[in-house]
């Protein structure tokens, strides 16, 4: 295609290009080549291994304390609970709520438990444990039975 070819086009000479230099004008041809580059760009961009979207649903499960609401069941006597408790892992293990509705914490004392879902159970022994000396220590609760 020559310049005369294109609409709005013009010849100009651009210092030190030896007088073969075409500009253009109007704008037509080079906004077509912006946005192809753009354009590129952009797919450039999409081609990343990462998911462009994040399920709503597994960002809450991954949250610390989240508990699936088919286990969000309350505590009752004779219940058995699986506690993990980092800071002070000689709690860690089953343990069950005994007839008054209580859980046995050892050095730490007991904690009433009965009535409470297990988002409640923790947040009672994470907050015995601050009031007993171990502010650092954080559980989780497991329904065993």
């Amino acid at each position: 295609m020559l310049v005369g070819d294109v609409p709005g086009a013009q010849t100009g000479c651009i210092e030190g290009s030896g007088g073969n230099a075409v500009l253009f004008g109007k704008g037509g041809f080079t906004a077509g080549i912006v946005l192809s580059m753009g354009m590129a760009l952009m797919l450039a961009a999409c081609a990343s291994n990462e998911p462009a979207v994040t399920d709503p649903v597994d960002m809450v499960e991954s949250l610390p304390g989240y508990h699936d609401p088919a286990q969000v069941q309350t505590v009752k006597q004779g219940t058995q609970l699986r506690l993990v408790v980092f800071g002070a892992e000689s709690l860690s293990g089953d343990h069950r709520v005994d007839q008054q509705g209580n859980l046995d914490l050892g050095s730490y004392g007991k904690v009433h438990v009965a009535g409470l879902t297990l988002p409640q159970v923790e947040e009672a022994i994470n907050t015995r444990l601050r009031e007993k000396g171990a502010p650092a220590a954080r559980v989780t609760v497991m329904l065993v039975e």
